[in-house]
């Protein structure tokens, strides 16, 4: 995949600046990181599955900020949870508030809210590292799995961690730093949730941090990102504004050229989310 340094590299030979003259790498890098969002935010190509943990008795589940829009709902790795619009899902909680496992939700996406209902009648389980853990171990050690699933989720600090089995002590064959979380060290003791509710998403992308992280989108696409920054750098820096705006006319073209395929291929091979592609949105399921 092509590296910030290849977007940038890509950036200059549009505007004919080799290396630091007038526009600097940082700018440079720095508008990479907004038109990965603009460009994610518009297409909605960036997706990962995210592992959330639950409180009893609390149907309100706070989102992601980078989160741009659910698209299924899952509990506890079986159970579907129904999306539903929001006259649904207040008609259901008027008689009370029951307890259970959740079998409908409803999104409030400006607000970065999820509300299950019911809500949970549980907390997440939890167990405790069972020694200090490094940023790359597969195995982790923990006091007891007897309450998680054999394939799951686990949320240990900041950190998400896929595992696909699990012994007495140990989950094992575990991802590290899955859906773009950072892989880390923990410390022996530290807590170890269960990622009961799992949430399809498309996203913002993570920034890139240094010149060897990439961006979250197929290399075609590199070039429309390149003319993006190559347009800030024409109109700020460089003081070249109608060049700066036609080349930023370009990227929307392009952006929206981008969008229109990724809908294309949506319909074509992604049945499970066709029916929100045709203007149902956030109530796809419903």
């Amino acid at each position: 995949m092509a590296t910030r340094s290849d977007i940038r590299t890509e950036a200059r030979a549009i505007i004919q600046e080799r290396t630091e003259a007038v526009v600097l790498d940082t700018d440079l890098n720095r508008w990479i990181n907004y038109g990965g969002r603009d460009f994610t935010a518009r297409v909605q190509w960036y997706q990962r599955l995210v592992a959330l943990s639950v409180t009893a008795r609390v149907g309100e589940i706070t989102l992601p900020t980078d989160i741009i829009k659910v698209e299924m709902v899952r509990w506890k790795a079986g159970q579907r949870v129904r999306m539903v619009d929001k006259s649904t899902y207040a008609y259901a909680t008027f008689a009370g508030a029951a307890q259970g496992e959740p079998v409908r939700c409803t999104v409030f996406p400006h607000d970065k809210r999820l509300m299950l209902e019911p809500a949970p009648s549980a907390s997440s389980v939890t167990t405790t590292l069972n020694g200090a853990l490094n940023n790359s171990v597969t195995t982790i050690p923990v006091a007891a799995t007897s309450s998680f699933l054999a394939d799951g989720f686990i949320l240990v600090g900041s950190e998400q961690i896929r595992h696909f089995n699990k012994d007495a002590t140990n989950f094992l064959l575990a991802r590290r730093g899955d859906a773009d979380t950072t892989a880390a060290s923990h410390l022996n003791g530290a807590t170890v949730t269960d990622g009961t509710l799992q949430l399809w998403c498309r996203s913002l992308p993570p920034d890139l941090s240094d010149d060897s992280t990439a961006l979250k989108i197929p290399d075609q696409y590199i070039p429309i990102i390149a003319k993006y920054v190559a347009a800030q750098a024409l109109m700020g820096p460089m003081q070249k504004m109608p060049e700066g705006t036609a080349m930023l006319k370009e990227y929307k073209i392009a952006r929206e050229e981008a969008r229109e395929e990724r809908f294309a291929e949506t319909m074509d091979g992604c049945e499970g989310v066709k029916d929100e592609e045709f203007g149902m949105g956030w109530y796809g399921d419903a």
